[in-house]
């Protein structure tokens, strides 16, 4: 199925004006908002809607507080979208709203929902480096880290499952997602057929947690996780660990704790897949989660790691 990758997500939250300072701080556009809700806009138009807990609209919650509700798949045509509605219509209740968009569940009780993809590629200029041996790219031009960072779009969603094979199952054979890297005793990185990025979805098969871990968006290079990630420090919001950089995907990263019941993630330079990659198969150890990491404790004990309930894996 032509999946093109997660293009919004919608969160159920406690204190609306935090999760718009959140979100307003981390980069994204607002586009509106209101007495019961706020939407920001990356700069290819994928989407982050912010809605009062308590609103009987949204989809049913995991856990309880605020939390993401629903997450939101582009499909690259009205026929994939048909095909995933006759898909999942065999075993669970699929609605079509008004806005052509349908919502259900997936194999773990998630809130997911497909519509034809309203998302458009945007070129992001990376920042010149100059390299010894090599003619100079950035001449009499100093680097500039005082503007603000956009995001560009909504990369991949980490999120706690009570069955790894069952949730994996759904994705792979149901919505026909690849599987890029299997990380035993702990989780699945897999990534939709129509998005070459190392993954769309992680899965992760911790118990006793559920819930979202986090949303990774992607900014342009290095230098611009760096600078946005000071720039929340500086406003005040806590690093939930990093920067560094990930040994599965490869991206440079930085997270940040928030209020709205997930953590988010910049990122840059993830791994681009294609039909000749293999996927591979890890042991799960705690210092398997980056090759560098200024900010987390690297040699933890998986006891530990697994009661933090930290996966950090994007």
């Amino acid at each position: 199925m032509d999946i093109t990758g997660v293009e919004a997500i919608r969160y159920g939250v406690e204190d609306m004006d935090a999760g718009r300072r959140y979100f307003s701080d981390f980069g994204m556009v607002e586009r509106e908002h209101g007495a019961t809700g706020a939407s920001f806009i990356t700069l290819e138009d994928s989407e982050v809607e912010l809605r009062l807990a308590r609103d009987a609209a949204l989809p049913k919650a995991i856990v309880t507080g605020s939390t993401i509700r629903e997450y939101v798949f582009g499909v690259r045509s009205q026929k994939t979208l048909e095909e995933v509605g006759a898909e999942l219509s065999k075993d669970r209740e699929v609605r079509l709203d008004r806005e052509g968009m349908l919502h259900t569940t997936d194999g773990s009780g998630y809130g997911i929902a497909f519509r034809v993809s309203r998302t458009h590629q945007v070129a992001l200029p990376t920042t010149p480096v100059n390299h010894i041996g090599e003619t100079p790219r950035r001449i009499d031009v100093p680097i500039d880290y005082t503007s603000p960072v956009p995001v560009r779009h909504i990369g991949h969603v980490v999120y706690y499952v009570p069955n790894l094979q069952e949730a994996q199952d759904f994705y792979v054979k149901r919505l026909k997602f690849r599987i890029s890297d299997i990380y035993h005793g702990f989780g699945v990185f897999m990534r939709a057929a129509g998005a070459p990025e190392h993954h769309t979805v992680f899965l992760v098969g911790v118990e006793p947690f559920r819930g979202a871990h986090h949303v990774a968006f992607e900014v342009a290079d290095f230098h611009q996780v760096m600078t946005a990630g000071m720039a929340m420090q500086d406003k005040g919001w806590r690093t939930e660990a990093g920067p560094g950089r990930h040994i599965i995907g490869s991206n440079y990263f930085w997270y940040f704790k928030g209020p709205c019941g997930s953590a988010v993630e910049y990122y840059a330079d993830i791994d681009y897949l294609t039909d000749n990659w293999k996927t591979r198969e890890w042991q799960f150890r705690p210092e398997m989660i980056a090759c560098w990491m200024v900010s987390a404790e690297r040699s933890a004990g998986k006891e530990q790691y697994d009661r933090a309930g930290s996966s950090f894996q994007s």
